[in-house]
């Protein structure tokens, strides 16, 4: 019964079998779309030029602006100066060995006096919150160095995935102070026992 549908005259199969196979194109088109492609097609140079030099105005700008405000705010640098809280800044840095050339010492001790030197023009207010800042980044680089150390000592006991060795760690801040937990997330994955502590 599906075979006299498809069959019969008028269906949609028989309509689709009297159609032609190929379409003879009265001309070439392609030509045309050719010369329209390559007329709107901009030169390589131009591709990049106009964002590049877009880029270059945006840096220039901003840096004339930011010089052009750091020398309207620029205090004048005689002597060592002390900080919101009345203690003078305690130095920075990362690393087990916390050493740095002179430069980058100098300006760091600029950065210092300079920083100081707006904290003290600050209301109470502020500063004690800066002074608060302050304290929290003095802690967590604390915390930093000592994870540091830390791991680099167990890298000495443990140089290779065949090495087998035990690191004991006897001080209890590790499991009542805050800091324990970010010390022993630094070291490497092993298994961890905690042993109570005997009096």
């Amino acid at each position: 019964m599906s075979e006299d549908r498809e069959n019969a005259p008028g269906s949609f199969d028989e309509a689709l079998r009297r159609l032609p196979r190929e379409i003879a194109l009265e001309r070439d088109l392609w030509p045309a779309i050719s010369a329209q492609l390559e007329s709107h097609a901009s030169p390589p140079a131009s591709r990049w030029l106009r964002p590049a030099a877009a880029a270059l105005l945006l840096i220039m700008g901003s840096s004339l602006m930011t010089a052009a405000l750091l020398r309207r705010d620029e205090p004048v640098l005689t002597q060592p100066s002390v900080s919101a809280v009345g203690a003078p800044l305690a130095a920075l840095s990362f690393g087990p060995e916390h050493t740095l050339d002179l430069s980058h010492a100098a300006a760091r001790e600029a950065l210092y006096r300079a920083l100081s030197d707006r904290i003290d023009r600050l209301p109470p207010d502020t500063r004690r919150k800066v002074a608060a800042n302050l304290a929290e980044i003095r802690f967590a680089c604390g915390e930093i160095n000592a994870a540091l150390k830390l791991k680099q000592g167990f890298g000495r006991l443990v140089r290779r995935a065949t090495d087998k060795g035990y690191v004991v760690i006897l001080d209890p801040r590790i499991v009542t102070k805050r800091y324990g937990r970010t010390l022993l997330e630094s070291l490497p994955e092993c298994p961890i026992e905690y042993v109570p502590e005997v009096s």
